[in-house]
């Protein structure tokens, strides 16, 4: 049985590769804030939404964390990166 992470972007291929009710032992989905990011850049660019410019700042954040966590194992870069995103993810789902 395989095992490990499934880096998505948010596409519907990877649905297939990973059950979202966890169904398939040992194979986590991971997904990626850049997707929604996206359209609050969008938003931002068009200078239309004061809370998609302060959506856009506080994300920024989550990017600098994944730095000083490339090249180590999977377990230690997702243990490293959920301890420093949980309070901005927080701030992110008040705003």
């Amino acid at each position: 049985m395989p095992s490990g992470g499934v880096h998505s972007t948010g596409y519907a291929a990877y649905h297939k590769l990973v059950r979202s009710d966890r169904g398939n032992d040992g194979i986590t989905l991971a997904g990626c804030w850049l997707q929604s990011r996206r359209r609050f850049y969008e938003l931002h660019v068009a200078e239309s939404s004061k809370v998609a410019i302060e959506t856009v700042e506080r994300m920024v954040k989550l990017w600098q964390i994944g730095r000083p966590c490339a090249g180590k194992a999977l377990d230690a870069r997702v243990a490293a990166r959920q301890e420093a995103s949980a309070a901005i993810v927080t701030d992110l789902f008040a705003l």
